[in-house]
């Protein structure tokens, strides 16, 4: 006959199993002046700087696409403007999101993630 203690190991251990939480990456899209909740963060667009080169012209450079955002973290009181960029910035330190894709023509919608690349 098996001990008590080894008869409930699988109960306990399923019920641990199934109070964990697995936070995923959130995404989030918006034009410029709408804000949104990504994760545990609010994020305003301010404005967006589109450069890229349109899809029927062939350009030296591709270009890029600058959002500056105004992210305010929950339980955290100020906010903080970042400007972040597609392609990302390798140089640029990571401040909890970053683009992840961006529509062209107008409005250009950009979506972002909280998930680090």
């Amino acid at each position: 006959m098996k001990p008590l203690s080894m008869l409930l190991l699988p109960v306990i251990a399923s019920g641990l199993l199934a109070s964990c939480t697995v936070i995923r990456p959130a995404q989030l899209t918006l034009q410029a002046g709408q804000t949104g909740k990504l994760g545990f963060q609010t994020v305003t667009l301010l404005k967006v700087m589109d450069s890229r080169c349109p899809p029927t012209v062939q350009c030296v450079w591709a270009g890029d696409v600058a959002a500056e955002v105004r992210v305010v973290k929950l339980r955290e009181q100020d906010a903080k403007t970042y400007t972040l960029r597609l392609p990302a910035d390798p140089e640029q330190p990571w401040p909890g999101l970053r683009i992840l894709s961006a529509t062209q023509g107008e409005p250009v919608r950009v979506t972002f993630t909280d998930q680090k690349p």
